[in-house]
């Protein structure tokens, strides 16, 4: 119970084992509040892992679904408000959107300005992942479609895929961030930006497609995808 203190000014060995336990105390506070802090900055699983691995964490080679999260005509909406509206706006967004993704067992590897990487994989969200990001992804897409923020209607763009990427720790040695990388990450990002071309909301390759067949979708084509050599076969909703 780190909310009793023991306090004594006796020098015996009750006095010393007194001060052991007070000085205890305080370090349990102190590794609660790095955790706390930890789990604000970066995904609560990570933090685990980084408290437990000396602060460096290997690149992990997994199989992921990848959800890319972008707001549709925020730049234009963001002229006409004050900074702190702008603020105020994006965390209520972001602390609904972060609910629904940690729902489904995955975690937001990273905010992009006003854009989310979320990710689910077999290390963190377990089997059937690609189920869990596509029905994250519909979730938030009927959120923003039926939801005010800051007193804003706002409009967003997803895309999903699936596949083999990297994760870890990239940077510098003294500042370092937790993030996913592989030509996945890349095609979700690319999807979400096709979604202006085809007037739609969701879009998802065909690894997300096939493991989400109870989920009604339809096939777009075979679509030429910027930095990808052959055409990709899209999916809607």
């Amino acid at each position: 119970d780190t909310s009793v203190d023991i306090s004594t000014n006796s020098k015996d060995e009750v006095g010393r084992i007194a001060s052991a336990v007070s000085s205890f105390r305080t370090s349990l506070i102190e590794r609660e509040k790095i955790r706390g802090l930890f789990g604000k900055y970066i995904p609560e699983q990570i933090a685990e892992q980084l408290m437990n691995s000396d602060e460096n964490l290997e690149p992990q080679l997994s199989v992921s679904s990848i959800v890319f999260i972008d707001l549709a005509g925020f730049t234009s909406l963001s002229e006409g408000l004050p900074p702190q509206a702008i603020v105020t706006l994006l965390n209520e967004y972001f602390s609904e959107i972060v609910e629904i993704i940690e729902k489904y067992d995955g975690i937001v590897a990273q905010f992009q300005g006003d854009a989310v990487l979320a990710v689910f994989n077999e290390l963190f969200s377990g089997s059937g992942h690609q189920s869990k990001a596509l029905e994250s992804a519909l979730k938030i897409k009927d959120l923003v479609a039926n939801k005010t923020f800051g007193g804003h209607q706002l409009s967003c763009r997803i895309g999903l895929s699936s596949g083999q990427v990297v994760s870890g720790n990239v940077g510098a040695k003294d500042r370092l961030s937790y993030t996913v990388y592989g030509d996945v990450v890349n095609l979700a990002s690319r999807l979400e930006n096709l979604n202006k071309k085809f007037e739609t909301v969701i879009l998802f390759d065909e690894n997300i497609a096939n493991s989400n067949q109870e989920v009604k979708h339809y096939e777009i084509g075979k679509v030429d995808i910027r930095g990808k050599k052959e055409k990709v076969r899209v999916y809607s909703v």
